[in-house]
């Protein structure tokens, strides 16, 4: 099973729409949309989990109770500019997405995914402009300080594997999205790292293989369409990347 949703913003307020999905099958078990203030976004979060857990009959452990109340930061400022950074990051606009990144740790120097998204987005700056190798040494820097601050952090591997990526070390880049993967089925951007580097490395099948169960996880993120679709299209499944491609335009 995985959990995925979308998040949009309009001013102060939030729309937060998740759902849980059975990958094999791709059956939605259950749905729910939320409006609340900003203020409100963690909240929102212990409230989505509290409902699978009472809609499924499950019950949590002291642990996992733990878990759901962890806050990624006390500053609901700070993650508002990560929120805008990651929105900017998944459009490409990548000066502005390291701006929101800066804000949100200038508010918040301990926020572990202020500073993942940091060294994401200076991967793909490294990749798009330039090929300086300053943004490979903040980006690892970034890298480096968000798993010190959150050892487990699927989000940081994400990055890590984004900046191998950049580098061409698709091998690597492979290894860090799939660990991201395994602590964190829906992590953002782990599926996109994993078919573009599945794709340029000419596994073509591998990321054919995965299609399905990419889309279930990251789906509302237009970018992790892109590597499986190209794949489909190497591949000789021209359908397939048809309907991949439909969604995305």
């Amino acid at each position: 099973y995985v959990l995925t949703g979308s998040l949009r913003r309009a001013g102060n307020r939030l729309r937060i729409t998740a759902q849980l999905v059975e990958t094999r099958s791709g059956h939605t078990l259950w749905a729910q949309r939320y409006d609340r203030e900003m203020a409100d976004v963690f909240e929102v979060q212990d409230e989505i989990a509290r409902s699978i857990a009472q809609a499924f009959r499950i019950n949590l452990t002291p642990q996992e109770e733990k878990t759901i109340a962890r806050k990624p930061t006390e500053n609901s400022l700070a993650y508002d500019y990560f929120l805008r950074g990651r929105s900017y990051t998944r459009r490409e606009s990548l000066e502005f997405a390291l701006q929101m990144f800066e804000q949100a740790i200038k508010l918040d120097t301990s926020f572990a995914l202020a500073h993942a998204g940091m060294a994401n987005a200076c991967g793909m700056f490294f990749e798009y402009h330039g090929r300086g190798p300053e943004w490979i040494q903040k980006g690892e820097a970034a890298c480096k300080r968000a798993l010190e601050l959150d050892p487990q952090l699927a989000d940081a591997l994400v990055a890590r594997g984004r900046i191998c990526y950049a580098q061409q070390q698709y091998e690597q880049a492979i290894r860090f999205a799939k660990q991201a993967i395994e602590r964190k089925p829906d992590c953002d951007g782990a599926y996109n790292v994993l078919g573009r580097a599945y794709f340029a490395s000419g596994h073509f099948q591998e990321a054919a293989e995965l299609t399905e169960r990419a889309i279930a996880a990251n789906g509302d993120d237009y970018n992790v369409y892109i590597p499986y679709k190209n794949s489909m299209e190497r591949l000789g499944k021209m359908e397939q990347a048809t309907q991949l491609r439909e969604k995305v335009t």
